[in-house]
């Protein structure tokens, strides 16, 4: 019952049940889970069942990436009711980020390859751990190579040997 929407794979929703199956057989045991979301990259679709909103713009190709993104957003939220719904929203740490970002013709350039402006090179990204983090913006140059070092300053846990190059997302820059 899912299409296959993207040239990267099928819909996000996909893997929705079978890694809550598998999270229901850990019990409380710690565990790391991945979710990789296609839809909202290049070339930006949706599952024909996903109603479509009128974003009022002219660009086809923006108003497809804002449908792209809303249909994530209820991936999102359809993952964020599971592990409410099983007790874990409190106390799993949900860390959302994007590869990148994408031009829409700000500069004269479309697209997320060879985009050295703001539109390109910024990735949105987001930590959500309610008894951990409180709500805030994490300010100064940040990087990909910034998410392990803040796992691990979540888990309050300290590199014996060797280095990363990235810094916790929680310290200051």
């Amino acid at each position: 019952g899912f299409e296959e929407t993207h040239y990267l794979g099928m819909e996000e929703h996909i893997v929705l049940q079978p890694a809550l199956d598998w999270l229901d057989s850990l019990d409380d045991e710690p565990f790391l889970m991945t979710y990789l979301t296609i839809n909202s990259h290049h070339d930006c679709t949706v599952p024909s069942h996903h109603r479509a909103v009128d974003f009022q713009t002219e660009d086809p190709e923006y108003h497809a990436y804002l449908n792209a993104v809303r249909y994530t957003d209820t991936f999102l939220r359809d993952l964020f009711d599971a592990y409410r719904s099983r007790g874990k929203l409190d106390d799993t740490i949900f860390i959302i980020v994007g590869d990148h970002g994408e031009a829409f013709g700000e500069h004269g350039r479309r697209g997320h390859n060879q985009i050295i402006w703001e539109e390109g090179l910024h990735a949105l990204g987001m930590i959500f751990a309610p008894d951990i983090v409180e709500p805030g913006i994490v300010r100064g140059l940040r990087s990909h190579l910034d998410i392990v070092p803040t796992v691990l300053d979540l888990l309050n846990l300290e590199v014996t040997e060797g280095s990363f190059q990235g810094h916790s997302l929680l310290a200051a820059p």
